[in-house]
């Protein structure tokens, strides 16, 4: 609600675009369609499709969730125990899930226990719910995150359970803690890394375009991001280059 009223404003001030970030888009269809009759650009990123808006900049989160799903699998060698923690209220977290369930489709030796994390409060909930978890289920192989943010929660509770050799965990996201995590002993195998800065970059790039009458002809615009492992993390102080970047772990191989 506090994200539509101020978007209302900015339409009430006379603002020449909207750039939404995150907030999901089919929750702010009203200020949708007020841009629309004032003629103003909506564009978002990370908050999916809904009608009327200019576009949407992101990446292909099905897709994303089924390469960390792929890593997990093949690690696992196509069986175990597996802790998904995960949101489904944004649009970008759900694409997520649904590349996670499509990849486990043909692998029926992989057990899932599924966790809606509360939000607010993810942090400490993703640590309480999967400290009980682990307390119950020993045998646990890995877990994996929707997000970044649950990443060091996640690993804490391993760690704390003494599992840090037997547990580990995918995700998606590349935040600088995740990748830290990565770079050091905690029990985090991998994130998938977007380039939040270029997604901006693009954001701006699109209202430019169409306030000069050439909106894209996608509704849906998406970056390619990049498998953050041990085997191609950045050292620290360094950022991940994404512009040669790798996406799959087998490339790592061939170079």
């Amino acid at each position: 609600m506090a994200t539509n009223n101020a978007a209302n404003n900015y339409i009430d001030r006379g603002f020449d675009a909207i750039i939404n970030i995150a907030s999901p888009n089919p929750q702010m269809t009203g200020v949708i369609e007020r841009a629309n009759e004032a003629g103003i650009p909506f564009v978002s990123t990370f908050s999916g499709l809904a009608p009327g808006i200019t576009a949407d900049i992101g990446s292909n989160n099905t897709a994303d969730g089924v390469i960390a799903t792929t890593e997990m699998v093949g690690r696992l060698e196509g069986q175990g125990k597996v802790v998904k923690l995960n949101w489904n209220v944004l649009p970008a977290l759900r694409e997520r899930d649904h590349g996670f369930h499509a990849t486990l489709e043909d692998y029926p030796d992989i057990e899932v226990i599924e966790i809606e994390v509360k939000v607010p409060g993810q942090v400490d909930d993703t640590y309480n719910q999967l400290t009980n978890i682990l307390l119950s289920n020993p045998d646990v192989s890995a877990v994996w995150t929707g997000w970044d943010e649950l990443v060091a929660p996640a690993a804490r509770a391993i760690e704390q359970a003494g599992l840090e050799d037997d547990v580990f965990i995918v995700s998606m996201d590349g935040n600088p803690e995740a990748i830290d995590l990565i770079r050091g002993d905690a029990p985090v195998a991998l994130t998938v890394a977007y380039d939040i800065d270029r997604m901006g970059e693009v954001a701006v790039g699109v209202v430019e375009a169409a306030l000069n009458g050439n909106p894209p002809a996608s509704k849906l615009l998406t970056l390619k991001p990049c498998l953050i492992t041990d085997a191609t993390v950045p050292p620290k102080g360094e950022p991940v280059n994404f512009a040669d970047c790798l996406l799959f772990s087998g490339e790592a191989l061939a170079q």
